[in-house]
């Protein structure tokens, strides 16, 4: 009996020490004076405000402060049916200090179910002025607020209410430029406001459109006074009525973010196509419904404000084109919607174009889940979106044409359902291309970046052949009078050779601005050799010309001089060890190396051992840019070294020119216009007239001559 005793005794005093380690707090002004590890019991009546996953938990407060409630995951919050904005008490937990900048917070022991008892949704955030809150945050820390007339800052790429962080935790990563805020400030050792949900925040001005989409991105929002500090780009303008004018335009995005915007303006516009235009303000809607569990997006658009006239920032700018859009998508997944609403698309299966009920729609069909939930089971099913063609064009002769189509894309906002808007004949894209030479190729652009064949029906010679892994051809280049084209062979047989004159060339074309334009051959091109060994047009330049402006000699054969630089050896994919070269002008510099394919250039000593590129040489050189390399390269073909050309300085006055002389060829470097003669030593004329280039050559010449400049006379020496 005097054992029970003594164990009952023992758990007693047990229970004791547990109650009285446990500190009751009716406040959470009192939690917040414990000390770290403290078991805290909650008697008071608090309101949960906010949640958010970065701190697991939810944020809390009193009439006396805020405080993070720890220990509750997005799940546990729903299955034990605590919301934002419900009443709890009676928590029991452990106060925990924050460490590495997290704050500080009242931890639930899940294990013993300590939650929170719920009552009704009946609480409302307090409202601060701006002024208020930056001038004493810590007086509003963890609790849930509205910031009122707030305008935020960019430093370093954040956002802040004064000197405070603002930040978007739930919604997303981009913050507006001003508005009312509703969030919760992140005092204690954590200084940041996070922003609530779009519905909670009356936001009125953005960065750019794109943080304006990104906030809103599948919400039901009208705003009213809107501002946006960006720009955006018009795609398309339409005349609605007397009354208005609709552009379509778009603007930058990342992945995700709605990039396509209709702003309505007041009467006619001289606003077009191409315009990047700024100074949007007035009424914004972003408009969805839900469809089972996805949103049915039906377009963002403004109304421009009568008093905010839009300003053109700049005019006649590229229009970007969305190309190979599979239209069947944007019937089946709503949500691509938000990818392409406004702006251009191109798409190569559009479907069959019919006419019904005095309508153009195109058919198409797609697959979609057959039993609710179970995704393993697919159906087949047809839909249609509409056609509207405009500036009169008649689409019935177009009926059942297997055509590619190019139209403006209306998610449902002009046109009250989905809607690809034709604007004229051009709109309705062939299939299939064919150009007498390169220059029209060239000019026609990039209509589709994998839909479209084009046909070069015109002859053109091959000026080189290059190589990339384990001299696998993957590249030929082709000229004619009027330009330059690449030939990606990866995929097919090439067996034309350098200098032939061949035809047949088609594939689909690319005109990309990363690349110089280029066709990739498709299966069913035949390429025939017309003949061999013709002449190649040969560009003369100075390097500093080729490297300042490299595009407009790339794909070309170029005679470049003053040309000098060092080695470096590099190693191949296959192993085969083989020499570059790093060649500058004037702080100028270029790669520089020889086409591993060309056998003149692997028998050469100073491609096996890397000879420097001493004094000044003249070479020969195909300029490759992307294709291969993946940037700029200086391919040799050959090279001349550039004699020294002797000039007795008795002769030599203030003159900007440069003579020198390689193989044979006097070389005159002088300013267009002035008057130019040269000389033999018995004086006879070889030349005489006024120079019209950079650069005037004189063939077969030996020993001195004299050459007369604007009258002053040189005496110089070719070899």
């Amino acid at each position: 009996m005097q054992i029970l005793k003594l164990v009952f005794l023992s758990i007693v005093l047990t229970f004791s020490v547990v109650i009285e380690a446990q500190v009751k707090c009716a406040t959470i002004a009192e939690i917040k004076k414990q000390s770290a590890g403290t078991q805290i019991e909650y008697t008071g009546a608090a309101q949960t405000t906010f949640y958010n996953s970065t701190y697991s938990g939810l944020f809390m407060e009193d009439e006396t402060g805020g405080i993070l409630l720890k220990g509750y995951n997005q799940s546990s919050k729903n299955n034990d049916k605590v919301k934002d904005n419900m009443s709890v008490t009676g928590l029991i937990g452990t106060w925990e200090l924050g460490d590495s900048g997290k704050p500080s917070g009242l931890k639930i022991d899940s294990k013993n179910k300590n939650l929170p008892t719920v009552s009704e949704r009946n609480f409302v955030p307090t409202s601060v002025e701006m002024v208020d809150f930056i001038s004493n945050p810590t007086a509003y820390e963890g609790r849930a607020i509205v910031i009122k007339n707030a305008i935020t800052t960019k430093k370093d790429g954040k956002n802040y209410l004064g000197e405070v962080p603002f930040y978007t935790s739930n919604v997303s990563a981009i913050a507006p430029a001003a508005g009312e805020f509703a969030g919760c400030y992140v005092g204690l050792e954590y200084n940041r406001f996070l922003l609530c949900s779009a519905e909670q925040t009356k936001a009125t001005e953005f960065f750019a459109f794109s943080d304006m989409a990104a906030y809103y991105k599948g919400k039901q929002i009208e705003i009213l006074d809107a501002k946006v500090q960006g720009s955006v780009l018009v795609n398309y303008v339409q005349k609605i009525n007397d009354n208005q004018t609709a552009l379509f335009t778009q603007y930058v995005s990342t992945n995700g973010m709605i990039n396509g915007l209709i702003v309505f303006v007041e009467g006619n516009s001289n606003i077009k196509a191409g315009d990047e235009i700024g100074g949007i303000c007035g009424k914004y809607t972003d408009v969805y419904k839900n469809v089972s569990k996805e949103f049915d997006f039906k377009g963002a658009y403004f109304y421009q404000s009568s008093s905010s006239a839009l300003n053109v920032i700049s005019e006649n700018n590229k229009l970007v084109e969305k190309a190979n859009v599979n239209i069947s998508s944007l019937i089946s997944h709503k949500s691509a919607a938000l990818d392409f609403h406004s702006q251009i698309i191109v798409s190569r299966s559009a479907g069959k174009l019919y006419l019904s009920d005095g309508k153009y729609y195109y058919k198409v069909s797609y697959e979609q889940s057959s039993s609710g939930d179970d995704t393993t089971g697919f159906e087949q099913v047809e839909d249609s979106i509409c056609v509207v063609a405009l500036n009169g064009l008649d689409l019935s002769k177009y009926v059942g044409d297997g055509v590619l189509l190019r139209a403006i894309y209306d998610a449902g906002v002009i046109n009250q359902q989905p809607t690809l808007i034709v604007r004229n004949e051009n709109d309705f894209l062939k299939t299939y291309y064919s150009f007498n030479n390169i220059g029209e190729m060239l000019a026609a652009g990039q209509l589709s970046s994998s839909s479209i064949v084009y046909e070069l029906k015109g002859e053109a010679v091959v000026n080189m052949k290059l190589s990339q892994q384990k001299g696998a051809l993957n590249w030929a280049f082709i000229e004619d009078e009027t330009g330059v084209l690449g030939i990606n062979c990866s995929d097919q047989k090439f067996s034309a050779s350098r200098k032939d004159k061949i035809k047949g060339i088609k594939g689909r074309f690319e005109m990309s601005g990363k690349n110089l334009p280029n066709i990739t051959l498709s299966s069913d091109a035949k390429i025939e050799v017309l003949s061999s060994k013709n002449e190649l047009n040969i560009i003369r330049a100075s390097l500093k010309e080729v490297i300042k402006d490299t595009m407009k000699y790339a794909g070309h054969i170029v005679e470049i001089y003053n040309v000098k630089g060092d080695s470096v050896q590099y190693e191949d994919h296959d192993g085969t060890k083989y020499w570059s070269y790093f060649i500058e002008e004037d702080g100028y510099k270029m790669n520089y190396t020889f086409p591993k394919n060309a056998e003149e250039a692997k028998n050469r000593v100073d491609y096996q051992t890397g000879t420097a590129i001493v004094g000044l040489n003249t070479i020969e050189a195909f300029v490759n840019y992307n294709c291969l390399d993946g940037g700029y390269v200086i391919y040799e073909i050959s090279r001349t070294p550039q004699e020294n050309v002797i000039v007795d300085t008795e002769y030599i006055r203030e003159c900007d020119v440069n003579i020198y002389s390689s193989n044979g060829v006097l070389y005159i470097e002088a300013e267009r216009g002035q008057k130019i003669s040269v000389y033999t030593i018995n004086g006879l004329c070889v030349y005489s007239g006024v120079s019209v280039s950079d650069c005037l050559k004189i063939n077969n010449l030996r020993g001195i001559v004299i050459v007369n400049i604007d009258g002053i006379p040189f005496k110089a020496y070719v070899k």
